[in-house]
């Protein structure tokens, strides 16, 4: 993740960081942010798909239970190669997607136009870590979220990323096909 990013991007970053940081339920995400969460699906089954942000894909799991195919719209980092994607999952992991993933790691991933199957991947504590001190330093305001959701103070030092990184359960999305333009 670069250091410097463009104005726009910074400001929503910081409301991101807000916004998980005071009011969107600790334990579970609820209706509304739920729904929230959901609209980049809505735009894509409307055709809109060029509202949905640019840090946005769309992860199609295999539901755990039901082997349905479950849609879950996910900001995403940059991973350890180009093609490569990070997800971090709240809720200390407790998310259908995550479990779907972790059940049934053949994935597929919908970005910009293209779709290709992955391979969800967990990524080690170190590299969540790194991310997550590279997201509070574009944004100081991250700190406080990730304090937050994982209950351990964000001090500014690698100890302290590292006992919150587990808390915050992620997975690398490593192509297994050529995306399909």
């Amino acid at each position: 993740m670069s250091n410097r990013l463009p104005f726009h991007q910074r400001v929503a970053l910081s409301a991101e960081a807000m916004l998980m940081a005071s009011l969107v339920p600790k334990h579970r995400v609820g209706r509304v942010f739920g729904a929230v969460f959901k609209l980049p699906l809505l735009f894509q089954r409307l055709g809109l798909g060029a509202l949905i942000p640019r840090n946005v894909l769309i992860l199609t799991t295999t539901g755990r239970r039901t082997g349905l195919r479950r849609r879950t719209p996910m900001d995403f980092s940059q991973g350890p190669r180009a093609d490569v994607y990070l997800v971090m999952s709240g809720w200390e992991g407790r998310t259908d997607w995550y479990r779907n993933a972790r059940a049934t790691p053949r994935v597929t991933v919908r970005l910009g136009g293209r779709e290709w199957d992955a391979l969800a991947e967990p990524v080690p504590d170190e590299a969540v870590a790194r991310l997550l001190r590279s997201v509070t330093e574009l944004s100081p305001s991250a700190a406080r979220m990730w304090s937050r959701w994982s209950d351990v103070p964000i001090d500014g030092s690698d100890a302290s990323y590292l006992a919150a990184a587990p808390h915050f359960p992620s997975l690398y999305l490593r192509p297994v096909s050529r995306p399909l333009e």
